[in-house]
């Protein structure tokens, strides 16, 4: 069911269930594929992936590497390995354990692969208790707010804050309805051969409840705007929007 500028609640039985299943089809579809959900058209989600990695990398590693990454939303690990040379230290959350095994197992393949931990994560309740305040320089998060209702975005957003660093950075990409706050409540995708529900804040409610974040922890939102050219888009009611906010 699809549902326009009203905030119903979503059902967290429902993304567990959906998240499940992309676990068990994760060598079906293969690790790129899983986490953006293009199972019919890899060739784009290889497409995307490029372009994110290499708009968004020089922002984030910026001269400030070796850097302290926490990977809110990790995957299949794509950040961790791609931020390999960068990083002195990076933990990876994740709600599906599928994923998590599979970021295990690309980056034990890396020289030094003690400096990657994953942890599994269920962002409905907050962040884990072991990853603690202040401990990171850099935070990433693609992909995981449309998952959580409106009150438990805002505390992950706020617990976030905290736990980065001054000085730090933190990148943010998220789908936003275009028009309108767009409410996917068990909603099949003939794409995914699955039922899911979701969130697609519009940009204004989205830049509102970023703002909130920011000003309790002392964030400031330096970049916002799409992330993706329009060959790269195929939905016709969302856009994959990213954030970069740094830490004063």
């Amino acid at each position: 069911m699809r549902v326009y500028n009203e905030h119903i609640a979503i059902d967290y039985d429902a993304t567990a269930r959906f998240f499940a299943e992309r676990g068990r089809r994760l060598e079906e579809v293969g690790p790129l594929c899983a986490v953006l959900y293009q199972d019919q058209k890899p060739e784009l989600a290889e497409q995307r992936s490029a372009h994110e990695i290499a708009t968004i990398t020089p922002r984030l590693v910026d001269g400030r590497a070796p850097l302290a990454v926490l990977d809110v939303g990790c995957g299949t690990g794509r950040w961790a390995t791609t931020l390999d040379d960068d990083v002195r230290s990076y933990v990876g959350l994740d709600f599906c354990p599928e994923f998590l095994d599979e970021a295990r197992a690309a980056t034990g393949e890396l020289v030094r692969p003690e400096r990657f931990s994953f942890l599994h994560a269920d962002l409905s309740k907050g962040l884990p208790d072991a990853v603690a305040a202040g401990s990171f320089d850099t935070v990433i998060m693609a992909g995981v707010l449309l998952y959580l209702n409106d009150d438990d975005a805002l505390r992950v957003l706020r617990q976030l804050g905290e736990r980065l660093a001054r000085g730090g950075r933190m990148y943010l990409r998220e789908p936003l309805g275009l028009q309108a706050r767009l409410t996917l409540d068990s909603h099949f995708s003939q794409d995914l051969g699955a039922e899911y529900s979701s969130v697609y804040r519009d940009r204004d409610e989205f830049t509102a409840l970023l703002a909130v974040a920011a000003d309790a922890t002392g964030l400031v939102l330096r970049h916002d705007g799409q992330l993706y050219p329009g060959g790269l888009e195929n939905r016709a009611e969302t856009r994959q929007f990213c954030f970069i906010l740094d830490k004063a």
